[in-house]
């Protein structure tokens, strides 16, 4: 053994240091490199566990990335179905409205023709006909008392019974019993033959008949209000007896 491997080799682990040429206790620096190395290790240790959650993010992140545009598709898919749907039911909606509509239509037509068929199949009837119908019905009688009560005015009496037949007996019955129809009875205006003023009752009048010849516009071309009647029916011009020229009115 050499010199020098003696002075480095000492048996309490001291010797000299061949760059100082000190003496130094190389146990201390075997504990020193070993806490260092071990430290050292220590931070590559953790370095590496950063790295190995970096890389765990990474694929997390990219995971999750892959998820988002599978939804995003899915959504875009969504989206699309959920436009069909909507036109769909826009469609459904327009002909269930269109339906709707047609079936009201129908209705009404068909409550039209059913009005017009029961016009057409209702008994006409004057109006004074109409007027003891409902007289009798307001007493709560039966349809008896339409030919039997004592009350019954001359006109309907004359109507029903001065007749060559039954007819208007079997008329007022169906009225009573179906519903009527009011006639309407036809108008005349009363013309003055040599004047040509026409005759007229005073309206206001309520308790007698109070007639003049008119002289205000020409009640065939101008309208003349409900002050005063110019217009009578065929009994109430038998009833006055006045002569005078009968005109019809029209609509």
């Amino acid at each position: 053994m050499t010199k020098f491997e003696e002075e480095v080799k000492r048996p309490d682990n001291t010797g000299i240091d061949p760059f100082s040429k000190r003496d130094v206790d190389f146990s201390k620096i075997a504990e020193k490199f070993t806490s260092g190395a071990q430290t050292l290790k220590s931070w590559r240790n953790y370095a590496d566990y950063k790295e190995y959650q970096l890389e765990q993010k990474d694929e997390q992140i990219q995971s999750l990335a892959k998820m988002v545009d599978k939804l995003n598709g899915q959504i875009v898919d969504l989206k699309g179905e959920l436009e069909e749907v909507r036109d769909l039911q826009g469609e459904a909606n327009n002909q269930a409205a269109k339906e709707y509509i047609d079936r009201c239509e129908a209705e009404s037509k068909l409550e039209s023709i059913k009005s017009q068929l029961q016009q057409q199949a209702l008994p006409v009837v004057p109006e004074f006909v109409v007027e003891w119908i409902e007289c009798v019905k307001g007493k709560k009688n039966n349809a008896l008392a339409l030919l039997n009560d004592d009350n019954m005015p001359d006109n309907v009496n004359e109507w029903l019974f001065f007749q060559r037949n039954d007819d208007n007996i079997n008329l007022i019955l169906r009225a009573w019993l179906d519903g009527y129809t009011v006639e309407k009875p036809q108008l005349f205006y009363l013309k003055h033959e040599l004047t040509g003023q026409f005759l007229a009752k005073d309206n206001h009048i309520k308790d007698e008949d109070r007639y003049f010849f008119w002289t205000g516009a020409n009640p065939l071309t101008h309208s003349v209000g409900t002050a005063w009647k110019l217009t009578f029916t065929q009994s109430e011009i038998d009833r006055i007896q006045c002569g005078l020229e009968q005109i019809e009115v029209t609509e």
